[in-house]
């Protein structure tokens, strides 16, 4: 079966007291666009979903920048001819990216974004946070670890850096 999209499903969060942030991309390929819940492709050698994970934490940062970063993230790993459908509980990305709410603040990630998802064919889900969505909720346990992470965590200016932004 082919993959008809790549869902990516993200999540950013930070905690207030801190500042200490984390995200997750999970991307997950799709036969059938239309299907909901969302029903991955299975590896039919291993038995698992075609998906992948990928999390982080940085420090210093607020919820709406480890959202934007998170999309960002998740975009960089699928090829630019795939289609994508990015799901998010983030009212800001979906109603920003959507339906063009202004954007006072981040400006260096909202260009970063708009330029990647410009090279994409990309439409914007929304879906309720932490309930019925297994992928929602599953981003949110790694953002949740992510956040709290001990040892050497980049500050949002040094990440940015590092992905040349």
């Amino acid at each position: 079966m082919a993959v008809s999209e790549v869902v990516l499903v993200t999540d950013g969060g930070c905690t207030t007291q801190t500042r200490s942030g984390g995200w997750t991309a999970i991307l997950i390929a799709v036969a059938d666009r239309m299907a909901e819940p969302i029903v991955p492709l299975i590896n039919q050698h291993t038995g698992t979903p075609y998906s992948k994970e990928c999390h982080g934490h940085v420090a210093d940062t607020t919820v709406t920048q480890m959202e934007i970063l998170a999309v960002l993230q998740g975009l960089r790993q699928v090829h630019r001819r795939t289609m994508v459908r990015v799901v998010s509980d983030s009212t800001v990305i979906i109603k920003t990216m959507a339906e063009g709410w202004k954007r006072d603040k981040n400006q260096t990630l909202w260009h970063a974004l708009d330029r990647d998802v410009g090279k994409r064919d990309v439409r914007w889900d929304w879906t309720t946070g932490h309930a019925a969505n297994y992928w929602n909720r599953r981003a949110d346990a790694w953002v949740q670890q992510e956040r709290v992470t001990p040892g050497e965590t980049p500050r949002i200016d040094d990440f940015l850096t590092r992905m040349s932004l």
